[in-house]
């Protein structure tokens, strides 16, 4: 297949390492690796590039048709201002139209397009339209509801009239892809899209390198982390991470387990206010910020961890998606806690980890406490966790059920035609 692997809004930095910019990477050079061509294609510096190849990107510039004509802006140009003056909704009309114009010179040759879905984005839409080929939607998570979370205020038309153009998006695509049940059900009965386009193909790991044997004293003494009993964190400290829940946690934990640490991996907007709260706590080494880290600096980490957390702050489970860090954890062998939030509905309470009430302080610190003062508890969790993710999520099995989809998509389209 020739596939077009398009952003156009809420594209992660590629040269930042990040849950999206691993789940990108691992998309597209594993539909490479099963002999599938993909373009990628994307905004850098406001303008819409191309490359083949996102290990050693040459980021090709393209070009626009009908979007550069004189006419165009002229159309536009009145239509901003009274938007502007008036406090019109904002549809992204305009960036669409110019962001697909140039993709359908990109992707011409594509058999379909592959969309990482971003709020407000419908250019693989057009373009896909445009050149008579399917459109499926890649859907990571509530992204209107992550939107709120994180504080950005929309009036009620705003918000109304975004949610409306959120909508006739899902529902223009051929196909979508949500990585998680949870999700497939919000499209179904918020958005209402037919569910019979829908499938749900979970994320995965890259199972050889989390699972792989590791040098525990090495791995020490490259980060200066000590013996002790280890607890750790992989994120990038949203709201929904629930750092201040893990914090709270934690100051309880430790009163059991004196000498415990915890080791907090990644960087984002919380981590500046995790850090005062830890220096006016006052537990000085106890609590490590090791910063953002490659995935092999990552697979160490884990690799010395006793428990590896995820907590979830929020007793309304609004946020839902499919954490990389749990198929790492996974992977890795480590021993999970986490929450009874369904977001977290691939760990099998007692069996691959362990679930506490979400926004629950008291019981994550109870069982994260459980946890590490039981070796054998531990042991089994974890061979258990690794188990599961070498046999159902591996990177590999995400993409052949990526493939398989494709396929039927392609296969239904091309019947259609021929009919």
């Amino acid at each position: 297949m020739k596939i077009g692997y398009l952003m156009q809004e809420g594209v992660p930095d590629l040269d930042v390492v990040s849950g999206a910019q691993l789940h990108v990477q691992a998309v597209i050079t594993g539909l490479q690796k099963r002999g599938h061509a993909v373009r990628t294609f994307l905004p850098r510096a406001k303008k819409p590039v191309w490359s083949d190849d996102l290990n050693q990107p040459e980021w090709q510039p393209t070009r626009y048709t009908y979007s550069a004509h004189l006419l165009f802006r002229l159309i536009e140009r009145p239509l901003r201002r009274v938007q502007s003056e008036l406090h019109l909704p904002y549809f992204n009309l305009f960036e669409s139209l110019r962001f697909s114009d140039a993709a359908e010179q990109g992707l011409a040759h594509c058999d379909l397009i592959f969309e990482r879905f971003g709020f407000m984005g419908f250019a693989g839409a057009l373009t896909a339209r445009r050149l008579n080929i399917p459109h499926i939607l890649e859907v990571n998570g509530d992204v209107p509801k992550e939107i709120e979370v994180l504080g950005v205020k929309m009036s009620a038309v705003q918000r109304a009239a975004s949610l409306q153009v959120v909508r006739r998006t899902f529902a223009a695509a051929t196909g979508i892809v949500c990585v998680a049940p949870m999700l497939k059900q919000n499209l179904v009965t918020e958005m209402r899209i037919d569910p019979n386009k829908i499938e749900v193909i979970l994320n995965g790991a890259d199972t050889e390198l989390f699972a792989a044997p590791k040098d525990q004293i090495s791995i020490r003494e490259k980060f200066g982390i000590a013996p002790r009993p280890t607890i750790t964190f992989v994120g990038t400290f949203q709201p929904w991470h629930g750092i201040n829940l893990l914090l709270d946690s934690f100051a309880h934990v430790q009163k059991k387990i004196p000498d415990v640490q915890l080791l907090l991996v990644g960087a984002g907007g919380g981590r500046g206010e995790a850090e005062q709260r830890v220096e006016r706590a006052g537990w000085g080494n106890a609590v490590r910020f090791l910063g953002r880290l490659e995935n092999r600096a990552v697979a160490d980490i884990l690799a010395i961890t006793d428990v590896a957390v995820i907590p979830f702050p929020y007793l309304k489970s609004d946020i839902v998606g499919s954490p990389l860090k749990i198929f790492e954890y996974m992977a890795a062998g480590c021993p999970i806690v986490a929450s009874w939030s369904p977001i977290h509905d691939v760990i099998e309470h007692a069996v691959t980890g362990m679930r506490v009430p979400p926004a629950d302080a008291d019981a994550l610190a109870e069982m994260l406490a459980c946890v590490l003062s039981d070796a054998d508890l531990r042991a089994r969790l974890g061979a258990c966790a690794r188990q599961v993710a070498l046999e159902c999520y591996s990177w590999d099995n995400t993409i052949q059920q990526l493939e398989n989809f494709f396929d039927r998509v392609l296969t239904k389209q091309h019947k259609g035609r021929t009919a």
